[in-house]
């Protein structure tokens, strides 16, 4: 039929059936010409690339230049200090009385006896169990439902919380850990990732375009290899101190936080980085690994400082005519409140707390979808992020799902218990962490990730069980624990208000202080 259909359109055309085999003889030869031109280029490209897929799959078999390697490739820490010490007479690795300040005490046997699962807790105040500490945490109300479980099992959770510690000060204790014979490395991290002071020369100025075509050309080992040689020789990653050296530990810390874009895109990168480099050292150890995303209070929390940007005079006067009429319903009309806030919101988008009102008029009014997404639009804008922003959300459940690594989305799992799906103070004292019965559900919720993993058999009526346990082991607490607890909570909202008792920030960072 096709062969019918050209000689049709040939005689149409005027032409013999002899010409037209001509015709196509000679398209032909040109077709193979064009073939056997794009082959010889192709060939000629994979032998160029064929040195370096052989240096790739012979750094490969050295296992040098993995992408996550043991360093960080952002900073570095003046004076590198081990975790734990040994105590000869009781032949205990404990927490170093010199690390305290940021740490609680805690402790596990030199020797890993038979029958031992030994779990490590890394993470910020939250697994510490700030603002009280880790006789309530989330590790040891898991540890006393493990003995309950299965009581045969020596259950060892050791709690490695430190206060202020953001994602990068927990990789070298977990390089730490990992010579102690861990069987699980539970990580809990996200909301200090910009407490301290850090630069990232290394990341600005780069095209957004070509960030993608760099992450995924940095995970081959010649890529990284190379960039890891040229690093060490221009040493300029910022060194940071031993412990956690927060700018809100600072009198009037506030003033030195300002909206910075690329200061806070650099954060989520390092963040990106981190998390790949501890789950490759959990891969290679062949140590599991559970990753949790922790909670942030959203309906309970007024942003801790809000900016507006790129307004004038003129605009902000406008603004504060609207903000003071939306109010001036709140008792009358509040529906007309939201509009009034809405309006507020498209000319001063950029302002957290304005976002935050309207989330309170709209939940309010039982519009809690629109209340949640208002809330979470005020936590993001926050010009001092102390709750983990939905862009490093965004990266922890990526990075887990491209790696497989399991996560526990504590967030979720509190936001789904709570009123209308809004996470607020039912669960938490403050803007992070977890109220009492809140670590005791993270304590339940890995135990039944342990169950999935059949690391540990749970009874069905195991949980029951466990509330009497903790009960008993809630009123062992004398009251000074309380306390102190109570006091620290304090200190820890005059803390996030910029009202530390440290030196004055502007000795500490001049160069972060705007005029």
């Amino acid at each position: 039929m096709l062969w019918g259909f050209n000689l049709r359109v040939g005689l149409l055309h005027g032409c013999s059936f002899t010409d037209y085999d001509h015709e196509m003889n000679g398209s032909r030869i040109i077709l193979n010409s064009k073939v056997k031109h794009f082959c010889f280029r192709l060939f000629a490209v994979l032998i160029g690339l064929f040195p370096f897929v052989l240096l790739e799959f012979g750094l490969s078999l050295a296992e040098v230049g993995q992408s996550a390697s043991k360093g960080d490739p952002f900073v570095e820490f003046l004076n590198s200090q081990p975790l734990f010490v040994l105590d000869k007479e009781r032949k205990q690795m404990t927490i170093a009385s010199f690390r305290r300040e940021f740490f609680a005490h805690d402790e596990f046997p030199v020797e890993k006896k038979p029958g031992t699962y030994r779990i490590f807790c890394l993470g910020g105040s939250t697994v510490q169990g700030r603002p009280y500490s880790i006789q309530t945490s989330f590790p040891t109300w898991l540890k006393l439902g493990l003995e309950a479980a299965e009581p045969n099992i020596n259950w060892e959770v050791i709690n490695c919380g430190g206060v202020s510690y953001a994602s990068y000060r927990l990789l070298p204790i977990m390089q730490e850990c990992l010579k102690y014979e861990p069987d699980l490395f539970i990580i809990c991290t996200g909301h200090n990732e910009f407490l301290e002071d850090r630069s990232y020369t290394q990341v600005k100025g780069i095209p957004d375009w070509s960030k993608t075509t760099i992450n995924q050309l940095s995970k081959l080992r010649t890529v990284s290899a190379a960039t890891s040689f040229f690093k060490d020789q221009q040493q300029n990653k910022p060194i940071l101190p031993t412990d956690a050296d927060a700018i809100l530990n600072y009198k009037n810390g506030l003033a030195a936080y300002h909206r910075d874009p690329e200061w806070n895109e650099a954060i989520a990168e390092h963040f990106n980085s981190i998390i790949r480099r501890m789950m490759s050292l959990c891969q290679k150890a062949d140590v599991p690994l559970l990753m949790m995303l922790p909670p942030s209070n959203l309906s309970g929390t007024v942003p801790f400082k809000s900016e507006t940007e790129n307004t004038t005079q003129f605009d902000e006067q406008v603004v504060q005519e609207l903000k003071d009429e939306a109010r001036s319903h709140y008792r009358t009309d509040l529906k007309q409140s939201v509009v009034l806030w809405k309006h507020v919101c498209l000319i001063d988008e950029f302002t957290a707390s304005n976002h935050f009102e309207l989330g309170k008029c709209l939940e309010i009014l039982n519009r809690f979808e629109e209340a949640r997404a208002a809330y979470l639009k005020a936590r993001d804008l926050d010009v001092c992020p102390l709750r983990m922003t939905s862009s490093l959300e965004k990266v922890l459940l990526s990075v887990t799902q491209e790696t497989q690594t399991p996560i526990i989305n504590l967030h979720q799992i509190f936001q789904d218990k709570s009123d209308h799906l809004i996470l607020g103070d039912r669960w938490l004292v403050d803007h992070v962490h977890p109220n009492f019965e809140g670590h005791q559900q993270i304590a339940f919720t890995i135990g039944r990730w342990l169950e999935e993993e059949r690391v540990v058999e749970l009874s069905q009526d195991w949980e029951a069980e466990c509330q009497l346990i903790f009960k008993t082991h809630f009123e062992s607490l004398d009251r000074t624990y309380f306390h102190k607890g109570q006091r620290a909570l304090q200190g820890l909202k005059l803390w996030t208000q910029g009202n530390a008792d440290g030196p004055p920030v502007e000795k500490k960072f001049p160069h972060l202080l705007r005029n």
